[in-house]
């Protein structure tokens, strides 16, 4: 069986546990083709209750007193299965190289799958890492608007524009950190 170190996944644990399955069935069907040694034994008994003068004694009949037995032993071999036994194993070989490519097609999906969530991961904390400057900023830019707007010098739609700015940065602040998170999650799954 394929076994792969780096990767311990369900996934591959179940299809590395059907190839082993596989091959043993493999095993069982080269083995049937082995002669087979039987050996087999019987024993008869019989009763009478008539003794060798002709005396009836009907409760003597129910103890043996004749005994015949037999032993033997039997080699068998399937001559005739041959052909049928290589159409077998040609269809297990197939299945064998079938659940081969489906360890190796997990295997990739599995780690393509790794490194698609290691990029997630990585692009969330730098995203997130940005946040509390872009937050800081979008803070600074109201507080400043909101002092301006109290010495009459802007507009009432310049404050809410800052302040919707603000509103937007502290809303992507959050969604950076479950970004994270999800990454997090997500590279979880795939291992």
């Amino acid at each position: 069986a394929i076994k792969t170190a780096s990767l311990n996944h369900p996934a591959v644990n179940l299809a590395n546990t059907t190839l082993d399955a596989l091959e043993a069935q493999k095993s069982s069907l080269q083995k049937s083709w082995y002669p087979k040694l039987n050996f087999r034994g019987t024993l008869y008994g019989r009763g009478s209750g008539v003794d060798y003068t002709g005396d009836v004694h009907a409760v003597d009949g129910f103890g043996l007193s004749r005994l015949n037995y037999g032993v033997g032993a039997q080699l068998s071999m399937p001559l005739m299965k041959f052909s049928e036994l290589n159409i077998q194993l040609r269809q297990q070989n197939a299945r064998i190289n079938a659940a081969k490519a489906e360890i190796a097609q997990t295997e990739l999906q599995l780690s393509k799958e790794q490194e698609t969530s290691d990029a997630l991961f990585n692009n969330a904390l730098a995203i997130e890492h940005e946040m509390p400057e872009q937050l800081e900023t979008a803070d600074f830019a109201y507080k400043a608007m909101n002092s301006r707007y109290s010495a009459g010098l802007v507009t009432y739609n310049d404050l809410l524009q800052t302040q919707y700015n603000l509103e937007k940065a502290q809303t992507d602040a959050k969604i950076a950190r479950y970004s994270v998170w999800k990454a997090l999650l997500y590279q979880a799954t795939a291992a």
